[in-house]
């Protein structure tokens, strides 16, 4: 995901290095676990001011498994947005995870203005 136009969200664990080496020619990598690029991190959708992401955690019982890396992922992404002066908002979208989509699918990328737009804090 790209969250400026100088920045992406990479799990770079998943990937060969020399695939690495090439995304960081163009781009500076924010590395994120395997576990946070599965929960969705890295399918998330920027707008100018807002980073836009799926999180179901309000259905999960607080203190299993799935509730603490539901809510890892969620503080990582939102320390992310913060050092780019930026929001993150949830959406619930389980019923579309049982399918295999995520956010990012379900979105036309018309433009990448939104990379371009510099926020300060």
């Amino acid at each position: 995901m790209t969250i400026t136009g100088d920045f992406t969200l990479v799990c770079t664990e998943l990937l060969e290095k020399d695939a690495v080496a090439e995304i960081e020619k163009v781009t500076n990598v924010i590395d994120v676990s395997v576990d946070d690029c599965y929960s969705g991190i890295c399918n998330s959708v920027r707008l100018p001011k807002t980073v836009l992401n799926s999180s179901h955690i309000h259905e999960l019982k607080a203190g299993t498994e799935d509730y603490t890396r539901e809510a890892q992922k969620n503080r990582m992404l939102e320390g992310i947005a913060s050092n780019f002066a930026l929001e993150v908002s949830y959406f619930n979208l389980n019923e579309y995870h049982k399918s295999g989509a995520l956010l990012s699918c379900m979105v036309m990328h018309l433009n990448r203005n939104s990379y371009t737009f510099t926020l300060t804090a």
